[in-house]
């Protein structure tokens, strides 16, 4: 199975970057610590080193992409097919492989496109957590979109903050000119030294006929842009059979039906309020023939599974919901770039994105009634997801949330079974305490409560009026609440579970989870530190079945 990239939006790629790539190294694995190494300079140079030379292993070949007939589109392929299938790979995919490798080791990648090629920038001053950090202040340049600017290219490398990898060394070739740096230095076997990879790399980003297109540092299109990867079967067991330990697990209930394990499945722990009034909000607007898109804001803090929240509505509620109601209950869901405040046309700039999110090819500037046209005709429904965050709002207020609805009130009104939903993701994000600046009530400090009182106090007021975003549903979600105890008892009683697990219980390992927490007096967990835990239980009896 291979991804269809269609080239135009250049952010997609993010999502083809696969933060699991590692499970995909199957034999050979991986054989340091990588999170022993990943704590220094030296240690991440290690590190990059024995991923490209366990990838040398898997005895790759290097290939031009797969045919397209139609040339706005490229075929990507998946870890799957390059460490598990045929073996083969282009640069694009080879690049995408390892950006991934280094998002599951903790490090940060750059996927770096220069014209017709691809390589791979890593941080060596900075682990995926520090991908915000004061001293990581280059995250700042690729917060609206992918990076342009040569010279910064050039500054990070020269300064040896990053490290460039030309990805196509670790795949065997004896084709490539020796006039292309890839070309270059390859030794008997068809390969690439990491240290002449390294060499490689570097030397393309000083190429006059190979100028940069541009860069997406993947940390910040996965946690700002919100662009959450492709979901992608895990990866199929060793020759051999399964583990013991997987024999063991498949022992339990030998007349079970085997059951794959969904991603999205330890995301559902503690959200059903958030849904139930999803759904009946959703419901009023199906009263009536025709209507413009509801707009949910979804409040919570950062790492707290606002992404996965609509994930589950996605995967889970909104179809079986939908059902018993309209003709068509698919749903997609489509991660959209909300402009900045300051664009010159910010409604303008909505429509464009909007359409090519929605492939109105040829039409780069639609209408609204473009846009209703295309929603209204199109199978199924569309859930737009916007991310808006205390960085946001230092930056403008609420004047690009206010924009947002204005533009939605231009939306001309489309039948029930093709109105699209919208979902604001409001991120809430850590403050440090600059008693200056809190003390005097500007800047950071009080950020996240000046924020939250616009939307909990000014914008229901503003709505209540009936005046303002006339035909506009907006509907605000209570702040997502951490995870505890109860709520993953009640998980591991929800029949999906149960079919993975086949009823095992995980008592046990709930109650060592919260013991540590209890002590210091917490009640809960954020989501992005259970999710973790919740994959690690069920992995072994999916692997199993």
């Amino acid at each position: 199975m291979s991804w269809t990239w269609p080239k135009v939006d250049k952010m997609e790629l993010a999502r083809l970057v696969l933060d699991n790539a590692k499970d995909w190294l199957i034999e050979p694995r991986l054989s340091v610590n990588w999170n022993d190494l990943n704590v220094s300079i030296d240690g991440r140079k290690q590190l990059l080193c024995a991923l490209y030379e366990t990838l040398c292993r898997y005895r790759i070949t290097y290939t031009p992409e797969k045919y397209q007939p139609d040339q706005s589109q490229q075929l990507v392929r998946t870890p799957d097919e390059i460490l598990g299938g045929s073996r083969e790979g282009t640069c694009l995919d080879l690049s995408l492989l390892f950006c991934g490798l280094c998002m599951g080791c903790h490090l940060i990648p750059w996927l770096v496109i220069i014209k017709g090629h691809a390589l791979v920038l890593v941080s060596m001053n900075a682990r995926l957590p520090e991908w915000k950090h004061l001293s990581r202040a280059e995250w700042k340049e690729f917060r609206y979109a992918p990076l342009t600017d040569m010279g910064i290219v050039n500054r990070v490398l020269t300064e040896g903050r990053y490290m460039a990898v030309e990805c196509t060394g670790f795949a065997r070739s004896d084709s490539l000119p020796a006039s292309l740096p890839e070309g270059q230095n390859r030794n008997t076997d068809g390969f690439l030294s990491f240290e002449m990879a390294v060499q490689a790399g570097t030397m393309q980003l000083n190429l006059a006929d190979r100028p940069l297109e541009y860069v997406i540092d993947v940390a910040v299109a996965r946690f700002e842009w919100q662009l959450e990867a492709y979901d992608l079967r895990l990866p199929r067991l060793p020759v051999g059979g399964p583990s013991p330990v997987a024999v063991l697990l498949s022992a339990r209930d030998p007349s079970a039906p085997p059951r794959e394990l969904v991603d999205d499945l330890p995301l559902l722990t503690d959200r059903t309020p958030q849904t139930g009034r999803f759904l009946e909000s959703l419901g009023e607007g199906l009263s009536t023939s025709s209507s413009l898109p509801a707009v949910f804001f979804i409040e919570g803090d950062l790492d707290q599974g606002h992404a996965g929240l609509v994930r589950r509505l996605v995967r889970f509620e909104l179809p079986g919901w939908l059902e018993s109601r309209v003709r068509d209950p698919s749903v997609i869901d489509v991660h959209v770039v909300l402009p900045g405040s300051d664009t010159s046309n910010f409604d303008r700039a909505l429509r464009s994105e909007l359409g090519l999110k929605l492939s109105m090819r040829g039409n780069y500037e639609p209408t609204w009634t473009d846009v209703a046209a295309r929603l209204r005709d199109r199978p199924g429904r569309v859930l737009f997801r916007f991310t808006f965050s205390t960085s946001d709002w230092e930056q403008d207020q609420q004047e690009r949330l206010v924009k947002l609805l204005r533009s939605w009130e231009q939306c001309a009104s489309i039948p029930t079974e093709g109105a699209p939903i919208v979902c604001v993701q409001v991120i809430y994000e850590p403050r440090q305490n600059r008693r200056l600046s809190w003390w005097f009530g500007t800047g950071g400090g009080n950020a996240n409560k000046r924020l939250k009182a616009y939307l909990e106090e000014r914008l229901q007021a503003d709505l209540a009026t009936g005046q303002i975003y006339p035909g506009v549903s907006v509907v605000l979600l209570k702040p997502l609440d951490d995870v505890t105890a109860g709520n993953l008892a009640d998980w591991q009683n929800r029949d999906e579970v149960r079919g993975i697990s086949r009823g095992h219980d995980f008592s046990i390992q709930i109650r060592e989870l919260f013991q540590d927490i209890h002590d210091r007096g917490r009640k809960g967990l954020p989501m992005d530190e259970v999710v973790h835990h919740l994959r690690n239980w069920l992995e072994p009896f999916a692997r199993g079945a």
